[in-house]
């Protein structure tokens, strides 16, 4: 992709509210509701089960795409894709910030 098509993405930060077991999901998922500051609280559902708790995840600071399209997960109506990295062992580890910023924050 151009450079200028990088910059459609827009990456924000947010702090995790709520975290329940995605229940309908194929693969262990969990349901996020997630803290954007100005843009509001957005939904997500996320495949980082082996990872990560329920009980870890809440107050955790995540990066995630918030412009792309809704998009049905399992039952789920994911409003931004959380962003991780791959483990070697193929499980994903999110993508947060070293020090805490104001929920909405875009991450460039």
């Amino acid at each position: 992709i151009t450079f200028e098509e990088f910059t459609q993405f827009e990456i924000r930060t947010g702090t995790i509210l709520e975290v329940d077991l995605n229940s309908k999901a194929i693969k262990p998922a969990y349901k996020l509701k997630i803290d954007f500051g100005p843009l509001g609280i957005k939904i997500s559902s996320a495949q980082i089960t082996k990872n990560y708790s329920s009980e870890n995840l809440i107050g955790l600071q995540i990066s995630a795409v918030v412009n792309f399209p809704i998009k049905r997960i399992a039952g789920v109506k994911s409003e931004v894709l959380v962003l991780g990295a791959y483990s070697q062992n193929k499980d994903v580890v999110l993508l947060t910030p070293v020090e805490s910023v104001e929920d909405g924050s875009l991450v460039g």
